[in-house]
C-alpha cells in the first residue's frame, strides 16, 4: 500500500532529480514511440502466455511438451507497464535521463507527478505498477538460483525434492503470468485514457 510516508519519499527523490537536471523535457515522438513498444510487449506478454498453456500452439511452433514461458510472461508484461509509464511521462513532457535505477526512478515519477501533484494515477494502479516490477525481479532471481541448483550435482533425494519445488514453482509463475497480463492491461488502458 502506498503511504503518505512514500509519496513524501518520491517527492523527495524527484526533487533532488530535478535539481540534478536528471528530469529533462521529453520530446513528444517519445510518447508514441513508448505507447507502441508497451502495446508490442502486452501482446507478446500475451502470445507467450497463449503457448504456454496450448499444445497445439507448442506443436505448431516445434515446441517441446512442456515448454513454459511464464517468468518471461511476467517480465515482458512489465516492461508493457514500464513503457506505458514513459509514455506518459512523456506526454507530460517528462523524461528520466538515467541508466541505472531508470526502473525505481520511474515508478517514483509516476508517484511525485501522477499522484503527489495531480492525481491523475490513483494509489491502488501505481501499487499495481510497483508489484509487478517487484515480481519480475522476484521472477529474475529464482530463475537464477535455479539455474544454480541444476548446475550442481546433487543426491537422488535432493532430486525428488527440486522437482516437487519446481513444480509448485510452476504453478505459481503461471498465477504470476495470469495477473501480470490483467495488472498491465488495465495499467495500459488508464495509460492510454490520460494520454488520448
Amino acid at each position: 500500500m502506498i503511504t503518505d510516508k512514500d509519496i513524501e519519499q518520491s517527492r523527495g527523490i524527484l526533487q533532488q532529480l530535478i535539481q540534478e537536471g536528471t528530469i529533462i523535457t521529453a520530446d513528444q515522438q517519445f510518447v508514441d514511440f513508448f505507447l507502441t513498444k508497451a502495446e508490442s510487449s502486452l501482446e507478446t506478454a500475451q502470445a507467450l502466455f497463449n503457448i504456454s498453456e496450448r499444445l497445439e500452439m507448442k506443436n505448431q511452433l516445434q515446441l517441446s511438451q512442456s515448454y513454459e514461458a511464464y517468468m518471461w510472461v511476467v517480465n515482458t508484461a512489465y516492461y508493457a507497464m514500464f513503457y506505458a509509464a514513459t509514455a506518459l511521462l512523456a506526454k507530460f513532457n517528462h523524461r528520466i535521463k538515467a541508466e541505472q535505477s531508470i526502473h525505481s526512478l520511474t515508478y517514483h515519477a509516476l508517484v511525485y507527478y501522477f499522484l503527489d501533484h495531480n492525481k491523475k494515477l490513483t494509489k491502488h494502479v501505481l501499487e499495481r505498477y510497483r508489484e509487478a516490477e517487484e515480481e519480475a525481479e522476484e521472477l529474475l532471481q529464482i530463475a537464477e538460483r535455479k539455474a544454480r541448483e541444476h548446475v550442481e550435482v546433487v543426491k537422488f533425494e535432493l532430486s525428488k525434492r527440486r522437482e516437487f519445488t519446481y513444480e509448485m514453482g510452476k504453478i505459481a509463475e503461471r498465477n504470476k503470468a495470469e495477473t501480470s497480463i490483467k495488472r498491465t492491461e488495465e495499467f495500459l488502458t488508464l495509460v492510454k485514457e490520460i494520454i488520448l
